[in-house]
C-alpha cells in the first residue's frame, strides 16, 4: 500500500499552487496528482517539488539524495533536494535532544516516577 503526503500550496511569484504526491513504500518512484506542482518546482529553478517549501524552512530532505544510489523521483520527489547535505542528520540530532531534554524535564516533574 501506498502512503500519500500533501505538499502544501505554496506561493510563486504570486501564482498559488496546491498538490498531492503519493511516495511508493519502498521509497522509490513518485506518483504526482498535480502537475502544477512540478511546474512550479521547475519554473522556480528548485530541484523537486519538496523544495517548494525549502525557503521557508518547512521542507523534509530527502534521504536518497545523498546516497550512493541517489534520488530516483528527481523533479518529483516530494522531498528537499535543496537542503545542505547535513541537513537530515543535523534535525535528526536536533529532534533527539529536544526529545532527550522533555524526558529529563517529566521525571524532574514527576519526581522520578515516570
Amino acid at each position: 500500500s501506498a502512503s500519500a503526503a500533501a505538499i502544501a500550496a505554496v506561493a510563486t511569484g504570486g501564482d498559488e499552487v496546491e498538490a498531492a504526491a503519493v511516495e511508493d513504500d519502498a521509497g522509490g518512484g513518485v506518483a504526482v496528482g498535480d502537475e502544477d506542482a512540478a511546474a512550479a518546482a521547475l519554473a522556480a529553478g528548485l530541484p523537486s517539488i519538496g523544495s517548494l517549501g525549502h525557503d521557508s524552512g518547512d521542507c523534509k530532505p530527502c534521504a536518497f539524495l545523498q546516497s550512493r544510489k541517489g534520488c530516483f523521483g528527481g523533479l518529483n520527489c516530494i522531498y528537499c533536494h535543496a537542503c545542505d547535505p547535513g541537513e537530515r542528520k543535523r534535525r535528526q540530532k536536533e529532534k533527539k535532544k529536544m526529545i532527550s531534554s522533555m524526558k529529563r524535564l517529566q521525571s524532574t516533574v514527576l519526581g522520578g516516577h515516570c
